[in-house]
């Protein structure tokens, strides 16, 4: 969700390496009985819980014989700063990919958001990618697999004088069946460039329980033009 921020694969994709593509999942070898459609999970909540703590994530995909690491950092801001003239809360993301081991890139940067109801505002990577959320409707307090709606948009610029409009993001949100008592909360984006390259999707996935715990996290990016889950 834009919670945990796409705005790290999005600086990553501007700058050449990745982007963003929705979907993905793992699988095993005896799938887990899937959540009734009747219960429900407190979305607000848990990203807003999430959004006001550290993580460390290491995650791991596969593609074309290589293998892939995933390193993404989260630090929670200690003060409220001005984005946009709004009083955001933030979170300082950093992100390290490996292919085969060997570092291939690397990406910092703060994305800023209202904790409760969880509302994104936007995001500044460290590389120069500005982006600006606007008709941001928050997440609903509590919704049962299948359920999905929208989010708002997001305007991509090349840099924060927003003279240089690089990409438009249409968001929505879904809640994805897992066992019965987890499900996956995701925010997915499609992304419409203005230099007319392909319209790409973007994903991020949190792993939630019927108490509001994320529980894990799920990444679907595309290198090189494939498909990559990384969890």
């Amino acid at each position: 969700m834009r919670t945990l921020n796409l705005g790290i694969a999005l600086a990553l994709l501007v700058s050449g390496l990745l982007a963003g593509c929705g979907g993905g999942g793992g699988g095993g070898s005896a799938p887990a009985p899937t959540t009734g459609a009747t219960t429900t999970f407190p979305l607000t909540s848990a990203v807003s819980a999430f959004s006001q703590t550290s993580h460390n994530y290491s995650l791991t995909g596969s593609s074309g014989g290589n293998t892939y690491g995933l390193q993404f950092n989260m630090t929670p801001g200690t003060t409220l700063q001005t984005f946009e003239g709004q009083l955001a809360s933030t979170m300082v993301e950093s992100l390290i990919v490996k292919q085969n081991g060997a570092v291939v890139d690397t990406e910092t940067g703060t994305s800023y958001f209202q904790v409760s109801p969880y509302t994104a505002f936007g995001y500044i990577s460290t590389s120069g990618v500005y982006e600006v959320s606007s008709q941001q409707q928050p997440l609903p307090a509590s919704a049962t697999v299948g359920q999905s709606g929208p989010l708002g948009t997001i305007k991509v610029y090349t840099d924060s004088t927003k003279t240089s409009l690089a990409a438009t993001i249409t968001e929505v949100w879904s809640l994805q069946a897992d066992t019965a008592t987890t499900a996956w909360g995701c925010e997915n984006g499609s992304e419409v460039f203005t230099n007319g390259s392909p319209t790409i999707g973007i994903a991020t996935c949190y792993k939630v329980d019927t108490s509001g715990n994320v529980l894990a996290l799920r990444l679907t990016l595309a290198i090189n033009g494939q498909s990559l889950t990384f969890q």
